[in-house]
């Protein structure tokens, strides 16, 4: 069962991540090591039944989910 600070956590990391990609622009990764970091943050990342609630809750900070666009 994931808490709401490993939720946090995750999100977090995401960002993290993903920030660090952009930054990095055209430098290579270790793809077996951004999977590693990956896999860890999905473990207790946020689902849609998670932001689903949240956005009833908290609609200033969440968005109801929708499915992806192929476009995303």
């Amino acid at each position: 069962m994931t808490t709401p600070a490993e939720r946090t956590k995750a999100v977090l990391c995401a960002e993290l991540m993903l920030c660090r990609i952009v930054a990095e622009g055209g430098e290579v990764f270790d793809s077996a090591k951004m999977r590693d970091f990956a896999a860890q943050i999905l473990e207790n990342f946020p689902r849609s039944a998670d932001l689903l609630l949240s956005s009833s809750d908290a609609p200033h900070l969440w968005g109801p989910p929708e499915l992806l666009s192929d476009d995303v």
